[in-house]
Formats: C-alpha cells, structure tokens, sequence
C-alpha cells in the first residue's frame, strides 16, 4: 500500500507521514531530506554555486553517493553522504535556499522521483509526504492526503522549528516566506502543487498531531474494512 502526504510547507505533512508509518508499520520516504542531502553534496562537495543550482542538471555524481536510511522499528530517519552521516547538517538556512533552488529544477526533480522510486521498491507498503507524491511521484497510491493549514498557524510551527535550530524568526517574517514558498510552489512549471485527484483534504489548523494522526489512520482502516 502506498501513502502519500503533499501539502504547503510548514503545514505537518512530514510528521504526520511518518508518526502513521510508524503506527501503521509502514517505510517511511521524506522526499524533502532528499533534496536537502543532494543540495548539500553540490554545495559542499562539488563546490556548484547557489546561483547555479535552478539550471544544474549533473545530478549523478551526488545521487549515487547518497544513501537515506529508515528504521521501520525505531522510527529513526538517516541521510548519508558517502560514510557521513550529514542529517543534522540539512536543516539550516543554506541548505533551505538551495533545496527550493532544487525543487524548481525539472532535471533534478526528475534524478530525485527515480532516486525515491530507486529507494522503495523493496517495500510493499509506505508512507512517503512531499509537494507532488500523490500528484506525479506515486499517482498509484492508494490513499493521497493532502495536508494544510492557515497561513499564520503554519507560520508559527515555522518559527518554532527556527527557534529549535537556534534561528530568531519574528512570526510576521516568518508568514512572508512561508507565503512566498506557496507562490513559488504553485507557480513553478513543472511539478506544481496542486491537490491530487482523489485526494483526502485534511485542515490540520485547529487539530493535534495524534488527532490528525487518528484522522488518518481511520480513512484507511475503514477503507479496508469497507473492501
């Protein structure tokens, strides 16, 4: 069974794909660490400048010295560089810029829908979350989820994760780039988001993730049970 989460950033899709993999039992794909890792081997291993990255396209050299790692027990979600274990090094503001760099790149999110497809075809069931999984990655999935939430409650679980990363974001700021993402992210030519056909819309604004979180689960169990 496939899962698949897209939704705007900062909305929760990520968490809520992988805290219901880990109930479900279920492979856990972020397509998002996955751009982040291959930003960061062409920042800081082929030396490919941030201004360059919307136009790059030798994709290969790092992809196939990549390596994401999930532990269906343990829940726990790694990306290798070579023998570097690099996760912690994803989450800060460069890598930020240059994975959106990336993700309005059609050669490179072409390298990384054949990377994820690479990644999971040994498991018959996952849950994978990102801005075009249900859409053009995995259309086959059979239950698509497409997770939102206002812009200013989305805004401040920005802020918050910034502050996590010892980042200072005023929460207007924070509301500004969020909202630019969303432009960008609809807007862009090729894989733009959009809700999935058939998807399952879920406003998480005013909702808990283990509320969200049952939500979800009882879709597909009473899905199953319905079959």
């Amino acid at each position: 069974m496939i899962i698949t989460f897209d939704g705007p950033s900062a909305s929760g899709k990520s968490t809520l794909a992988k805290s219901s993999a880990k109930k479900l039992g279920f492979y856990y794909l972020n397509s998002g660490m996955l751009y982040r890792g291959l930003a960061y081997c062409l920042l800081n291993r082929l030396k490919v400048k941030q201004e360059a990255l919307d136009t790059f396209q030798e994709f290969l050299p790092c992809l196939i010295r990549l390596r994401y790692f999930y532990d269906i027990k343990t829940g726990c979600m790694t990306i290798f560089l070579d023998d570097e274990d690099i996760t912690l090094y994803l989450k800060v503001a460069a890598i930020d810029k240059a994975a959106s760099a990336l993700g309005n790149n059609k050669q490179a999110r072409i390298a990384i829908m054949n990377f994820e497809y690479a990644i999971v075809k040994q498991y018959d069931n996952f849950s994978v979350d990102g801005r075009d999984c249900g859409s053009l990655v995995f259309p086959q999935a059979e239950f698509k989820f497409y997770v939102t939430a206002d812009l200013l409650v989305r805004a401040k679980r920005w802020q918050l994760d910034q502050e996590k990363q010892g980042n200072t974001v005023a929460l207007e700021q924070a509301a500004i780039i969020l909202e630019q993402r969303d432009k960008n992210d609809s807007e862009r030519e090729y894989a733009p988001l959009i809700i999935p056909d058939g998807a399952i819309i879920i406003d998480n604004s005013n909702l808990t993730l283990e509320q969200t979180e049952k939500l979800v689960c009882e879709y597909i169990l009473n899905k199953e049970e319905e079959a």
